[in-house]
């Protein structure tokens, strides 16, 4: 019994390696494509000896339907559908599809890379604009600030005028009111 036991985990072992190294294939319903350099053919019936339903090539995409004992049912871009050994399918587009939607994603990226490059300039020349103009408010400002302290400043001067003419004018009434009232100070001092 312990022999058993102890083939069995070597069994197990090994079918786990096995797993490990081939790879898991394609879920059921996801794409895959044929691997190898040949023109395979899909039969009726997951046998090698069964009736050929079709012919797929290398790289093309096909849709897995069904797996069973080593072998995948399979719907080809043709539309026909047939059984396939599981070891003819591969999860990853080939490297000359992927080149081709790698180029297609760099180009995309470019477009992007030069619309940035394009929106990146603009904003320099806006942001050159707007310090440009912010220099000029800022001298705007300075300039109307001195005017406005001269301004001030020349406001006092209107107030301060006719402060004067009105005291002048308060002295000279008040000298002849003082002249004309008809006394006269005598020169005398009184105790």
């Amino acid at each position: 019994m312990a022999q058993r036991g102890a083939i069995a985990s070597e069994v197990l072992s090994i079918v786990a390696i096995a797993v490990v190294a081939i790879g898991v294939p394609p879920a059921l319903g996801e794409s895959a494509w044929v691997r190898g350099e040949v023109r395979i053919n899909y039969h009726a019936a997951p046998m090698p000896a069964s009736t050929p339903m079709g012919v797929v090539k290398t790289g093309e995409e096909v849709s897995v339907l069904e797996r069973r004992g080593g072998w995948a049912r399979i719907q080809a871009s043709s539309g026909g559908s047939g059984w396939l050994p599981e070891s003819n399918l591969d999860a990853q587009a080939p490297p000359t599809q992927r080149i081709g939607q790698v180029e297609s994603e760099l180009e995309k990226l470019r477009a992007a890379l030069a619309a940035a490059i394009h929106e990146r300039d603009e904003l320099r020349e806006q942001n050159a604009q707007i310090s440009a103009s912010q220099s000029e408010r800022e001298a705007t400002v300075r300039q109307l600030t001195e005017e406005n302290r001269d301004l001030r400043a020349g406001q006092r001067w209107p107030y301060l005028i006719t402060g004067a003419a009105i005291l002048g004018a308060g002295i000279l009434v008040g000298g002849l009111v003082s002249r004309s009232s008809g006394r006269r100070s005598s020169p005398r001092i009184r105790f």
